[in-house]
């Protein structure tokens, strides 16, 4: 499953050959797993009949897609995506009809093996993360998971790893001198990512710094074996 998202459609591109195509309107696909596509439902239904097992197409009508309704259906039955669904649910099927309940258990060590995912992603692929700390990552990686999970499901995840989610609170203001209003910044939820992407980036100048010093001290290493420059084997030679 893929979620689609455009972009603006004033521009042109530049096809095959001397092609030019008028309409630039263009689509990105990111990869989506279904269970964030349904737990928004699932979440609803639950808060109206706790506990009950309810049939896949109620699920489907309280996504509010009824121009999709079919397609819907078809594909969450897909044995490829019911698979998914299984890790958050508990299944049932009657007379070819499919049944589920939200598992909140299931539900969170799903969501735990997201957060893990994005971490251990994240770290793999960027060195400047190598050096914080595992409960950082983790507060990093609920971030990043959280935005695709309502509120209360995201202070459930918190606390499935022992953690305390960073408030959010507004910025306030105190008197400062001459009454004139001073305002105090308090951390929120987005200050502790910036935070790691500001260290990262100056991880990678401090890098890019010491390998300029790196290749000068080489460079005056050889200078002073008398190793000649490059350069001076191509000087005109004196008559």
């Amino acid at each position: 499953m893929f979620s689609a998202s455009p972009k603006p459609s004033y521009a042109s591109w530049f096809g095959p050959g001397e092609n030019v195509i008028k309409d630039g309107q263009l689509y990105i696909f990111t990869p989506m797993h279904v269970n964030f596509l349904i737990l928004p439902a699932l979440l609803k239904i639950q808060g109206e009949t706790p506990g009950t097992f309810c049939g896949l197409d109620h699920v489907v009508e309280s996504m509010g897609a009824s121009d999709a309704f079919g397609f819907l259906v078809g594909l969450l039955t897909h044995e490829s995506q019911m698979s998914g669904i299984k890790r958050i649910c508990d299944v049932k099927e009657n007379a070819g009809d499919t049944f589920l309940k939200l598992n909140e258990d299931k539900l969170l060590e799903w969501l735990k093996t997201r957060v893990e995912r994005v971490r251990s992603k994240i770290q793999e692929e960027d060195i400047a993360f190598a050096s914080c700390s595992e409960e950082e990552m983790r507060h990093y990686g609920i971030s990043i998971v959280a935005e695709y999970v309502p509120a209360e499901v995201e202070a459930k995840l918190y606390a499935s790893f022992g953690l305390e989610k960073r408030k959010e609170v507004k910025p306030r203001q105190t008197s400062g001198p001459l009454d004139m209003p001073r305002v105090e910044h308090v951390e929120d939820r987005s200050s502790r990512r910036e935070e790691l992407e500001a260290k990262r980036k100056q991880d990678a100048k401090d890098k890019a710094k010491a390998q300029r010093e790196e290749d000068k001290a080489r460079k005056r290493a050889k200078e002073v074996a008398g190793i000649p420059k490059i350069s001076s084997f191509f000087t005109k030679k004196k008559k």
